[in-house]
């Protein structure tokens, strides 16, 4: 997750504002680090990923079982790529070097039908 403006700015005014002694102080250091504010948003920050982290497994397994509509199941392939993605999980090498030869094979033919119509 990315820092909020606001935690940005509260960081800046405390660089700007104290004292080098008091900088080198715990205070300091907890005011330079933003604060309490600070260490909620880590806390979100962790308590989100874990869901996530929780919730991928569930997901991928009802992707995995689901017959029937199609709409639900490219909602499920859906929302299993955004946790993914939101975990940094990278997504399989089979499935990249597939989505690659697909791009490179329409390439190719969109290259013979130029050539084909000069």
């Amino acid at each position: 997750m990315q820092t909020s403006h606001r935690l940005r700015l509260k960081r800046h005014v405390a660089r700007a504002s104290l004292s080098p002694a008091v900088a080198r102080t715990r205070l300091g250091r907890f005011l330079l680090a933003g604060g309490v504010e600070a260490v909620e948003h880590a806390a979100a920050e962790a308590a989100i990923t874990a869901v996530w982290r929780e919730w991928l497994p569930a997901v991928e397994r009802m992707r995995r079982e689901w017959r029937g509509d199609r709409l639900v199941a490219a909602l499920l392939r859906d929302e299993v790529n955004r946790l993914r993605r939101r975990l940094r999980r990278r997504p399989p090498r089979d499935a990249v070097r597939t989505q690659t030869r697909e791009r490179v094979r329409r390439w190719r033919a969109r290259q013979r039908l130029a050539i084909s119509l000069k």
